[in-house]
């Protein structure tokens, strides 16, 4: 997880200072951080399921 966090700011940072226009810069932080909310969904998702999974085999007992 820190790792994709880790990611999603270090494509941040390195856009924010790269040489291209304002406007364009800004775009590009946008769709990464786009990728980055998309890709932090799906892995909030696959958590989410191993605990209820997890919940519902402890409720079997």
């Amino acid at each position: 997880m820190g790792l994709i966090i880790g990611g999603a700011i270090g494509s941040a940072l390195g856009l924010s200072f790269a040489p291209d226009e304002g406007s364009q810069t800004r775009e590009k932080i946008k769709k990464s951080s786009l990728v980055g909310i998309k890709l932090l969904r799906a892995v909030y998702e696959v958590i989410k399921k191993r605990i209820t999974n997890h919940i519902n085999q402890k409720r079997d007992l």
